[in-house]
């Protein structure tokens, strides 16, 4: 694993580039497939937005000789509040993630059924301590 991550991360826009130019490649967010290809955790919060978000914040660079230049960002205008965001989100999040690294779909479903087993356990009040222990992990 660690091996093939250190492969990832020699030229990440490379790496990325070709991942981007596969064929059947899961629709995720550009800047979170860096975290897979690096090994990282993802931002499951930028994702959910990814999801549902369709609007934009305008973002102005200035300084080339009197251009400005605006650039789309997305508004962080959801994040995970409930199980069903995170198994949504985590479903997209697994399949980028065993695109890169098929060799860790068990791990992944493991991790599933790990998680979901707290949701199960809690009252959905308490949710949001099963949202932070998938951070902490």
């Amino acid at each position: 694993m660690r091996k093939m991550v250190q492969n990832h991360t020699l030229d990440l826009k490379l790496t990325k580039l070709k991942v981007l130019g596969a064929k059947q490649v899961p629709e995720f967010p550009n800047m979170e497939w860096n975290s897979i290809l690096a090994g990282k955790s993802v931002n499951l919060d930028v994702i959910f937005t990814r999801v549902y978000s369709t609007t934009t914040e305008s973002r102005t660079i200035e300084g080339i000789d009197k251009l400005e230049l605006y650039f789309g960002v997305m508004k962080l205008a959801k994040s995970i509040e409930i199980h069903g965001d995170w198994v949504i989100t985590w479903r997209i999040t697994f399949r980028a993630t065993k695109f890169i690294f098929l060799h860790w779909e068990k791990e992944l479903k493991d991790y599933t059924e790990y998680i979901s087993s707290y949701f199960a356990s809690v009252h959905p009040s308490a949710h949001w301590k099963v949202f932070e222990l998938d951070k902490a992990i």
